[in-house]
């Protein structure tokens, strides 16, 4: 993808902090305030609190609009939102961030590319609620609903074409750090939403190796080292955690590649492999049932059917719980009948 031309002014980034302004020609007081807002932004986006942290970044950019730490971060709080049409504001302040870095711009490349792939996904889980909506409760108007789907159809479009974007970002910022967890990730990501499966399978892959060392470091230095201050250990569980959250997500998009690709043992090794390191996610219980139940293993699915009933949050008339009710007693049904 080409770059605009940079700005004159340099400056360095370390992580999402570290611009403090030399060379933007504010005035002294003018500077320590900027960088008090980008101080409290940063912390809140740290611990979550993105609301708060697009609030204190918005405040700093009134001081420095082209500030391109606090446009990346302003943005990403955006981001990190992920509803729509809220969204949609991040995108200038992340342009703005890719056009004025000049060192570690790949971070700004990922976060758009990040963007572009949220926002078409968004857009995308909206058609899909529009075409079940329409199937349940079809437009008694013929031309009506041949008016609707092209829009649909329409809208499905812009969504891959914000994938397509997505992807070019993903691209720069791979060349950049090849190694990147979260590189690797979006790029599978990305691959798959495009039907690349090939690339998905190849990006995801690394992702799972690169956790697997990373975890397997973890737990030696957990395991052995018992001179670990407090505030260091607990840092390094939250990393593991981390890991462990990471894999689930990576598994879950493997998954759904082999239930596209119909492969259904592989599809449930990864729902396995899913619960063994998060057993509390009701829903994987689901769809590993529903996969050995089209593998014709009836008291398997049912096992995990009545797990997920057990754990489920969803109301009774939800779909999921039908079908999950259906499994048990379609093994009912086939169970033998015990004699008086």
């Amino acid at each position: 993808m080409t770059r605009p031309m940079q700005l004159a002014c340099s400056w360095t980034l370390i992580g999402i902090l570290g611009f403090l302004g030399a060379c933007s020609g504010l005035p002294e007081n003018e500077i320590v305030a900027r960088d008090e807002f980008l101080r409290r932004a940063t912390q809140y986006y740290d611990v979550g609190r993105y609301v708060q942290a697009e609030q204190q970044g918005r405040q700093g950019l009134i001081l420095d609009p082209e500030h391109a730490t606090l446009n990346h971060l302003t943005g990403r709080a955006i981001l990190m939102q992920a509803a729509l049409p809220k969204i949609v504001e991040a995108r200038p302040f992340l342009e703005k961030a890719y056009e004025n870095m000049e060192v570690d711009e790949h971070k700004a490349a990922y976060s758009l590319a990040e963007y572009h792939l949220v926002y078409g996904r968004l857009v995308l889980e909206h058609v899909g609620r529009e075409r079940r909506s329409l199937e349940q409760n079809p437009n008694p108007d013929a031309i009506a609903r041949i008016d609707i789907g092209k829009q649909l159809d329409e809208r499905e479009q812009r969504a891959r074409e914000h994938f397509v974007t997505a992807e070019e970002y993903s691209l720069e910022a791979l060349r950049a750090a090849p190694d990147s967890l979260q590189y690797l990730e979006n790029k599978g990501q990305i691959a798959a939403l495009l039907g690349k499966d090939g690339e998905a399978f190849e990006a995801l892959g690394r992702v799972l190796e690169l956790l697997t060392e990373s975890r397997a470091f973890l737990n030696r230095t957990l395991g052995f080292r018992t001179d670990l201050p407090v505030g260091e250990e607990e840092r390094l569980r939250r990393r593991l955690l981390s890991d462990i959250q990471r894999e689930v997500a990576v598994r879950g998009v493997l998954a759904g590649l082999y239930k596209r690709q119909g492969r259904l043992p592989e599809e449930e090794r990864e729902y396995t492999r899913m619960l063994e390191l998060d057993e509390r996610i009701s829903g994987l219980y689901y769809s590993r049932g529903m996969v050995r139940y089209e593998l014709g293993r009836i008291p398997e699915a049912a096992a995990d059917m009545r797990e997920f009933l057990m754990r489920t949050t969803l109301e009774a008339g939800a779909e999921q719980v039908a079908q999950a009710v259906d499994v048990l007693k379609e093994l009912e049904r086939l169970q033998p009948t015990r004699p008086l």
